[in-house]
This record gives structure tokens, C-alpha cells and sequence, in this order.
């Protein structure tokens, strides 16, 4: 599948980058770190500029491991930004009793791709 080719094409070019090929043994690490902490930032106010700075090492965290083809991470990952999500939608929806379209979006994104990538860690692990 062309999917499959894209992460290997990655993979590749990590592995002759210096400085990513030190990251990519930390592909996990770097992944569940900026979701944890997303997620705690919800309940703890971490800043603007370290949001930032944790949602750049999100998607650092995801292309590594996309290219790792560590697809159980990847459904972590997104899985922990979904119940972020959905904090954050019952926190508006109960507190300032308006329906949040934008967190809705976001949600559904999330959430498909945690789909996506438990439904491709299954497929790779049993076949």
C-alpha cells in the first residue's frame, strides 16, 4: 500500500539526518510526553508559548512514529488529544451552556485518527 511506502520513505531520510536519528529512538517518548502534558494543561495552565512547544513535539512525536510504522503509540497518542477534547467540550457545553463546534471538530478529527491507527496496529500485529 502507498501509505505504507510513505513512512518507510521517511524512515529512510531520518536515518541519514543526524539529528533525527537521534530522535528516533525517542519516538514514543516524545509522542506521549506532549500528549500527557496537553492533556494536563487542560486542567493546569501551562502557558501559551509551552503549548506551542508541545504541540510542535506532538507532531514531531507522530511523524517519528509514523515513520516507525508504531502504530499503537500513534493510537495513544491521539487517543489522550480526543479525551482532551473531550473535557474541553463538556467544560464549555456545561459551563457556558454554548455548544462548541470547534472542539466537535476537533474531537471527531482525533478520534478518527485513534480509529484509524488501532484498526492499522491490529492489521500489522495479527496479519
Amino acid at each position: 500500500m502507498k501509505f505504507e511506502i510513505v513512512g518507510q520513505t521517511l524512515y529512510r531520510y531520518f536515518s541519514q539526518n543526524r539529528f533525527f536519528r537521534v530522535l528516533l529512538p525517542l519516538d514514543a517518548v516524545i509522542l506521549l510526553a506532549a500528549a500527557v502534558l496537553h492533556l494536563v494543561s487542560f486542567f493546569i495552565d501551562l502557558g501559551s508559548f509551552i503549548q506551542q512547544i508541545l504541540t510542535f513535539g506532538f507532531i514531531l512525536g507522530a511523524i517519528l512514529s509514523f515513520s516507525k510504522s508504531n502504530y499503537l503509540m500513534l493510537t495513544a497518542g491521539f487517543g489522550l488529544l480526543a479525551l482532551r477534547n473531550v473535557f474541553l467540550f463538556f467544560y464549555i457545553l456545561l459551563g457556558y451552556r454554548e455548544f462548541p463546534w470547534s472542539v466537535m471538530l476537533s474531537l471527531a478529527v482525533y478520534g478518527l485518527l485513534t480509529l484509524q491507527s488501532y484498526k492499522k496496529s491490529l492489521k500489522l500485529n495479527l496479519g
